[in-house]
């Protein structure tokens, strides 16, 4: 009877610490969602792509941070990675002589405040060519009411890539 009192309790103190709908909302369990300031850390993002895509190093730099270090891991067997400052990241992207196309879709925003996460796979084409595919993973501050990214991480691989959605 006493292990039956004990297991009874046991049961009782483990329910009362289970997640509620009251307990799970409150501020401790996380951030609350943004749909405004998700939405604007996507378009920051596509806003990269598509000065890369014009090469228009000036918009780029005005959505990078200074400090920004680039890196990417090769995932199709070498498991090669590579860093890559901005000075340098610029000077690729302005000396291409073919457009330089990245997609993304089904992007994942984490949000804290003034930080954000991105995450999303995409596809990297160079000229009509697809080059490579993978999954960027982009860290972003809000400073003065624009998302800056401080972070860009991503995957490398040739096959397999897969279309986007749509």
């Amino acid at each position: 009877m006493r292990v039956f009192g004990t297991l009874a309790a046991l049961c009782i103190a483990t329910l009362s610490c289970a997640p509620t709908a009251q307990n799970r909302a409150s501020p401790a369990a996380g951030p609350t969602v943004d749909r405004d300031a998700e939405r604007s850390v996507v378009v920051t993002v596509e806003r990269l792509f598509e000065a890369m895509r014009t090469r228009d190093t000036a918009a780029i730099r005005q959505l990078l941070a200074p400090e920004l270090v680039l890196v990417s891991i090769r995932t199709d067997g070498t498991r090669a990675h590579r860093s890559e400052t901005m000075p340098d990241f610029l000077r690729s992207i302005a000396g291409s002589t073919e457009e330089l196309r990245e997609r993304m879709w089904s992007p994942e925003v984490r949000l804290d405040g003034p930080v954000a996460t991105l995450w999303a796979p995409y596809d990297f084409h160079i000229g009509a060519r697809l080059s490579h595919c993978g999954h960027d993973a982009v860290q972003l501050i809000n400073k003065g009411g624009q998302w800056i990214i401080t972070g860009l991480t991503y995957t490398v691989r040739t096959t397999p890539c897969t279309a986007p959605p749509g």
